[in-house]
């Protein structure tokens, strides 16, 4: 049999077929051995990075870590091999914990509320007042340009707290989705 007529050309060797896909599957081993190392040297990089500028105090640090390994799932499982149905399903559920999170991270879950108690009072100014003859202790004040009387500055700061309870309460519904979602859903998340 003349192997060259099937587009194999063994050369002018004395390796027999056998010999020939073992040394190709020898160098597709290779390969791959090279591709991991490098994909896992990458992601390492990549945390390295991103943990270097990340801080062990603050809850959004935490959601900064979910964030990033949800966003490298999305990305490994756009590119899976499972039913297509089922995959935009399970994309569907990433992507919604995904803003979920970019809400919490972001953390301005009454913004326009602000804007308009801004527009309203005028901006918020911080002074602080000298307590006892030590400089080492203040109080803190607030302060708005457009609160002049009693009834205003009271109203003011009703105002301030009701905003301050609706951006609670949303922030809380997020929290809510977003652990839902994974409780439900985060073994799905996988190729």
């Amino acid at each position: 049999m003349n192997l060259k007529t099937h587009g194999i050309d063994l050369g002018d060797t004395d390796m027999t077929k056998l010999d020939h896909v073992l040394e190709f599957f020898k160098k597709i081993t290779f390969y791959y051995d090279i591709n991991s190392h490098y994909r896992r040297l990458r992601r390492s990089i990549s945390w390295a990075i991103f943990m270097y500028n990340n801080y062990d105090f603050d809850h959004s640090y935490m959601y900064k870590v979910i964030h990033k390994k949800l966003t490298a799932m999305a990305a490994s499982m756009k590119d899976s091999h499972i039913v297509e149905g089922e995959r935009i399903s399970t994309l569907d559920n990433m992507y919604n914990a995904l803003h979920c999170l970019d809400d919490l991270i972001d953390d301005d879950f009454a913004r326009k509320e602000h804007d308009d108690h801004e527009k309203e009072y005028g901006p918020l100014e911080f002074q602080f007042e000298e307590i006892g003859k030590k400089k080492a202790y203040s109080k803190l004040n607030f302060k708005r340009d457009k609160t002049l009387t009693k009834a205003r500055k009271k109203q003011e700061k009703l105002d301030f707290y009701q905003i301050g309870e609706l951006e609670y309460k949303r922030k809380l519904q997020t929290k809510k989705q977003l652990f839902t979602l994974m409780d439900k859903h985060i073994e799905e998340w996988w190729d």
